[in-house]
């Protein structure tokens, strides 16, 4: 089973918040576990729209720091930051539910899904995690992914070509390089290793349409 990690979860960027001033000192707040001032000052933020807040947020609900421990709500969280303002980590959080069974039915294809939008607005840890999904398809109840060497091998591609985490990079390149060992015509190699070369990331208004989202989130 796919297991992506959810330290990606981590990487977040850090500008000054525009109102309540209060996004610096809630994530110091957050780095010192001191759950009570973090919820003083990031809550405020999250409810108007602010995704580092509801990130943070949304982890201590995740992981159960100084609040009970609710993946509903660490869920919609992550998905209002991932659709309101296209937060590639918030993209990665959703997709890591969907694929470790967490607060949601697992459903490979909807990770999948979230893991290729934040991979095309050129996030390293979507693109490897996209790309492995690829490689190893997923036959249950919920999905029939068939494997596709041939994109997963792109996207491992696409990935090596990112300096984000030099972890990614390296893993990507090995494992493209494994497929193309074992899987792939040379003349397979060359058109895939073309369209990686050439990739660019898509701006957030070329991205299309989100998956849909569970009855817990739409229910809100």
């Amino acid at each position: 089973m796919l297991r992506p990690t959810l330290l990606v979860l981590a990487f977040l960027s850090v500008f000054a918040a525009p109102a309540y001033a209060g996004f610096e000192e809630g994530r110091d707040a957050y780095n010192r576990k001191d759950w009570e001032k973090t919820i003083l000052e990031l809550r405020p933020l999250a409810e108007t729209g602010d995704d580092r807040a509801m990130l943070l947020i949304g982890n201590m609900y995740y992981y159960g720091y100084g609040v009970v421990q609710d993946y509903q709500e660490a869920l919609s969280l992550y998905w209002r930051a991932a659709i309101e303002k296209n937060n590639p980590d918030a993209m990665l959080a959703v997709a890591a539910m969907y694929t470790s069974a967490t607060g949601v039915d697992q459903n490979l294809h909807t990770a999948g899904q979230w893991f290729l939008r934040a991979a095309q607005l050129g996030d390293q840890a979507g693109a490897y995690f996209y790309a492995t999904i690829l490689f190893r398809g997923n036959k249950s109840a919920t999905d029939d992914i068939k494997p596709d060497f041939y994109n997963s091998y792109k996207w491992f591609r696409i990935c090596a070509k990112g300096t984000q985490d030099p972890k990614y990079q390296q893993a990507a390149a090995e494992l493209a390089a494994a497929i193309a060992k074992k899987k792939l015509s040379a003349e397979a190699i060359t058109k895939a290793d073309k369209e990686a070369a050439e990739w660019k990331p898509l701006s957030t208004s070329n991205l299309g349409p989100p998956p849909k989202a569970p009855a817990s989130v739409q229910s809100e």
